[in-house]
């Protein structure tokens, strides 16, 4: 956690750089069975933008339509990191 954090602290790193430098450290390779569609990535951050009060009502009400369970970011964001290469993630 301290490296994911790191990248708040302005020492010139993004936070994709900083996943994948975390991933890459824990990187088994291949993960059979465990895959990330473009459409279960787009569906999370759609939720995930959701819960900004920066997007515009009509949207966040589009999405709180189509997906009515609260969404658990960490927990999620968790599950879709466990599919995805250090490529990927980042």
């Amino acid at each position: 956690m301290t490296e994911l954090r790191s990248w708040r602290t302005g020492d010139d790193i993004d936070f994709a750089s900083c996943v994948k430098r975390v991933i890459t450290a824990t990187d088994p390779g291949p993960r059979p069975g465990l895959t990330v569609t473009l459409k279960e990535l787009d569906e999370l951050l759609d939720r995930i933008a959701a819960t900004s009060p920066f997007l515009s009502i009509d949207l966040r009400r589009r999405v709180r339509e189509k997906y009515p369970e609260p969404i658990r970011i960490d927990e999620e964001l968790a599950v879709m990191f466990a599919g995805l290469s250090s490529l990927e993630a980042e």
